[in-house]
C-alpha cells in the first residue's frame, strides 16, 4: 500500500494501556515491529559534577546483550529522556526489553571501568553543534545548557553513585512503553516501583536581556527561542526555513541548507532553533536574511499558500504507515512530561484552524526571547538585539610546567573576577600578550584575552589548592583541570574531552512537529507534538 492510498489517521490510531503499572501506547498493527522503553531522566537532570550518570547506566544495561542478536537494538540518552529500543519479532522485542529491565535491576557494575573507557572514546568524537551552543549560552552550566560540557562522572566513576542513579531513576513509575503493534505476550519487566520525576527547573544565565546576540564559533549562523509548547513554534520556523532556503540558496547561492530543531525542555515549554551553515564571506548576508524573514513573519504571518503546503505535508506524513512510530514516541514522551497527548487527527484539526494572524502572533512573541549566535566576522545586528554580556577581561588561560591547563571565564562564576585576580596575585602572575579588540589568539579567542605563562616553581595541577571550596567541582578530565570556583547559574569552564548528549533529530524545514529519526532506523528523541 502506498502513502497516498493509506487511510487518513483517526483518533484511534493507537490505544493507551497499562502494563505492570507502566503507561503503554500500542498501534493495532505494524509493517515493522518496534518496542521502546522510555524513562524520564537524562543529561539535564544530572548534577554538573556527576554528568554522564544516565549514559553510564544505559551502556551497562545493554552490555549483557552482546554484539550478535538477530534483531536490531540500541539506546540513547537525551536532555530529558533515556531510551531502550529494539526492532524485530514481537517475541524478540519482548525478550530484549525484559533483558534490559533485568540489567537495570541488577546493574553489571563490575563492567563500570570498561564502559567508562568506551564512553570517553565516544565523547572524543562528539561536538556540541549549534543547538548545543545556543542552549549553553541561554542556560549556562545548568540543566539543558550543561549537555555541551564533558561527562565529568567518567573521570572517576563511583559504583555506588551509578547504582543509586539506576535504582532511583529507572523505575516503573518513571517509565513509559510503546509498541508499533500489539504488546509482546512474553513481556515481563519487573521494574521496581518509584515516583514520576518532573523535569528540572530552568535556570537562565543571569543578566542576559532578550532578544540578545553573541559571537560564537565560525561557519554557522543560528537563532533560538523559548516558547510555550501550545504555540507549536516548529510550524512557523519550518515556513521561515523554506523562505530562507529559497532566497539564500536558490536565488543567491549563499548557503546549502537551513535546519530547524524543536525540543521540549519543560512540561509546557520548548526550545526551538533555526540555523544555517555558511562561508565566512556570506555570514553577514545569511544573518541578515534569517532576521529579515522572521521579522516579516512577525508582521504578517504566513501566507495561506504556505499554510496549506504545511497541512498537506503533514497529512502525507501521517498517512505513511510507518509514521505511527513518531506519534507513539510523542505520546509516550508527553505522558512522562505529564503533558496532553494529542493524536495525529487532533493535530491535523489544529493545523486546519491555524491562520496567518496567529502565526504572526507566535513569531512576534518568540522574537522577544530570541538568542542570535553569529561568527566573529559579522558586525553587531540591528538595535532589536542586545549584546550578550561578557567579562571585560575575556578568557584567562593558565599553563603549568607539567602541561596542565586551567581556563577561566569569570562571567560564568559567582565572584569570578575576584577569584581570578586572587590567582594572579597568589602566584605572582601577570597577564602577558593581551589582545586588542578584534585580534584572535592561537586558541580562537577574540578580544581581551590574556595568556599567562608557565608558573615558576608551581604546576597547574596544584593551582586549585587553597581556593574556596567549590559547590560543583568536576574531577580531572583528560589531563586538564576545571577551575575551582563557586559555580553560579551561568556559564562554566568546560575542560577536557568535549561531549554532548544526543539532541533531537533536526527537521529539515518540515514545519510539522513530528521530528525523530525515521522509523526503520532508530527511534531517536523526537521533537514532541505540542
Amino acid at each position: 500500500m502506498s502513502v497516498s492510498d493509506a487511510p487518513a489517521p483517526s483518533d484511534s490510531s493507537y490505544q493507551r494501556l497499562e502494563i505492570e503499572g507502566i503507561p503503554t501506547y500500542a498501534a493495532p498493527n505494524a509493517i515493522r515491529y518496534t518496542g521502546v522503553l522510555l524513562f524520564r531522566t537524562g543529561r539535564a537532570d544530572e548534577p554538573l559534577r556527576h554528568a554522564g550518570l544516565s549514559h553510564l547506566v544505559e551502556h551497562l544495561a545493554l552490555f549483557g546483550l552482546g554484539l550478535h542478536q538477530p534483531y536490531s537494538f540500541n539506546g540513547w540518552v537525551g536532555g530529558l529522556m533515556t531510551c531502550f529500543y529494539a526492532t524485530g519479532t514481537p517475541d524478540e522485542v519482548g525478550g530484549f526489553l525484559n533483558a534490559a529491565a533485568k540489567s537495570l535491576r541488577e546493574l553489571p557494575i563490575t563492567r563500570l571501568r570498561e564502559e567508562t573507557g568506551v564512553l570517553r572514546a565516544e565523547a572524543a568524537a562528539r561536538s556540541a553543534g549549534p543547538v548545543g551552543e545556543l542552549l549553553w549560552l541561554r542556560y549556562g552550566a545548568t540543566g539543558h545548557g550543561q549537555i555541551t560540557l564533558p561527562e565529568f562522572e567518567l573521570a572517576v566513576p563511583n559504583p555506588e553513585r551509578v547504582s543509586e542513579w539506576a535504582r532511583t531513576r529507572f523505575t516503573a513509575g518513571n517509565a513509559a512503553l510503546w509498541f508499533s503493534g500489539p504488546p509482546p505476550k512474553n513481556l515481563a519487566l519487573g521494574l521496581p516501583p518509584g515516583p514520576r520525576i518532573p523535569p528540572p527547573a530552568l535556570v537562565p544565565v543571569p543578566e542576559v536581556s532578550y532578544p540578545a546576540w553573541a559571537h560564537a564559533s565560525p561557519g554557522v549562523v543560528g537563532i533560538s527561542f523559548v516558547s510555550p509548547r501550545d504555540d507549536w513554534l516548529s510550524i512557523p520556523l519550518g515556513i521561515a526555513a523554506q523562505r530562507v532556503r529559497s532566497r539564500l540558496r536558490f536565488e543567491r547561492g549563499a548557503l546549502y541548507d537551513v535546519a530547524v530543531d524543536y525540543e521540549p525542555i519543560q512540561k509546557d515549554v520548548a526550545h526551538a532553533s533555526l540555523w544555517a551553515g555558511c562561508l565566512p564571506e556570506h555570514a553577514t548576508e545569511v544573518r541578515k536574511g534569517i532576521v529579515e524573514v522572521l521579522e516579516e513573519m512577525a508582521r504578517s504571518g504566513a501566507t495561506p499558500e504556505e499554510l496549506e503546503q504545511v497541512r498537506e505535508r503533514y497529512r502525507r506524513g501521517v498517512r505513511d504507515p510507518e509514521s505511527i512510530a513518531d506519534a507513539l514516541m510523542s505520546a509516550a514522551m508527553n505522558e512522562l512530561l505529564e503533558s496532553p497527548v494529542r493524536s495525529p487527527a487532533e493535530l491535523i484539526r489544529e493545523l486546519e484552524a491555524l491562520n496567518p494572524a496567529e502565526v504572526a502572533r507566535r513569531v512576534a512573541a518568540a522574537l522577544e526571547t530570541a538568542l542570535l549566535r553569529q561568527p566573529h566576522t559579522c558586525p553587531p545586528p540591528l538595535a532589536r538585539f542586545l549584546r550578550y554580556p561578557t567579562w571585560p577581561g575575556g578568557v584567562l588561560e593558565l599553563y603549568g610546567q607539567d602541561g596542565f591547563r586551567i581556563r577561566a571565564e569569570p562571567q560564568g562564576w559567582r565572584d569570578g573576577a575576584k577569584a581570578v585576580t586572587s590567582i594572579l596575585e597568589r602566584y605572582h602572575l601577570e597577564v602577558r600578550h593581551p589582545l586588542a579588540g578584534g585580534q584572535v589568539d592561537p586558541f580562537g579567542h577574540r578580544g581581551q584575552v590574556g595568556i599567562a605563562g608557565a608558573v615558576l616553581g608551581q604546576t597547574a595541577s596544584h593551582l586549585d589548592q587553597g581556593l574556596p571550596a567549590p559547590r560543583d567541582q568536576p574531577e580531572r578530565v583528560g589531563g586538564e583541570l576545571e577551575l575551582a570556583l563557586h559555580h553560579a547559574p551561568g556559564r562554566a569552564t568546560g575542560l577536557g574531552a568535549g561531549g554532548v548528549a544526543p539532541m533531537s533529530e533536526q527537521q529539515q524545514g518540515g514545519g510539522a512537529d513530528q521530528g525523530g529519526k525515521p522509523h526503520g532506523r532508530s527511534p531517536g528523541p523526537c521533537a514532541i507534538n505540542p
